[in-house]
């Protein structure tokens, strides 16, 4: 019986916004996945704490999920008080899901810089399948930042794993930019994200 390839995107999601969807689709349908996660976190650890709480923002993501049956929602690392730590993770998912699941971690390849700092990396790698996800038209990704911290092998592995999709420019930084302007969030976000944003007043003080 073929495993089933579970794609992982970890976020804050603050807030969700076109481009993970996108990101997801274009995953789900070059990996061959049967479902995508998306996994927001209560506090992650390279960043500072999310302008939107925890409850906000799964909210969000829900909404923008909707009844896609592609996409689901966890909220597992929002069950924590601590930090959200991606090999916690994925060693609670890998335990709920079964021997019968192959999981893909997905990244954008901004973050790969960053991935030679996440806690007990080496394990992580030789655990799950990291997916760095290029977008077409940018620079390469530099696959030598992972060195030192990762070995020759796990590196080509990641590099091997590496996919090129088509995405549009769009962060969450800049959606609560547009708001705390007074600027629309159409064709930024999802219109149920948006509803939900200015229901809830959400970013509105953000300077």
């Amino acid at each position: 019986m073929a495993k089933q390839r579970i794609g992982l995107l970890g976020g804050t999601f603050d807030p969700i916004h076109l481009g993970h969807l996108l990101l997801a689709v274009h995953s789900y349908e070059k990996l061959d996945l049967d479902r995508v996660i998306f996994i927001p976190a209560r506090i992650p650890p390279h960043k500072g704490q999310p302008a939107a709480s925890a409850e906000q923002r799964l909210q969000m993501v829900r909404l923008a999920v909707g009844n896609d049956e592609r996409f689901l929602v966890c909220d597992c690392e929002l069950s924590r008080t601590s930090t959200s730590y991606t090999i916690d993770t994925v060693k609670k998912l890998q335990q709920s899901l079964g021997s019968n699941t192959q999981l893909f971690w997905l990244i954008g390849s901004d973050m790969l810089e960053d991935l030679p700092n996440w806690r007990e990396v080496n394990k992580l790698v030789d655990m799950i399948d990291i997916v760095v996800v290029q977008r077409a038209g940018q620079p390469s990704a530099d696959f030598s930042a992972l060195q030192p911290s990762l070995t020759v092998e796990q590196i080509k592995r990641i590099q091997g794993q590496a996919i090129n999709v088509s995405l549009i420019d769009i962060s969450s930084t800049m959606a609560r930019e547009r708001i705390a302007q007074g600027l629309s969030l159409r064709y930024f976000v999802p219109e149920s994200v948006e509803k939900y944003i200015a229901k809830n007043k959400l970013y509105q003080n953000i300077r």
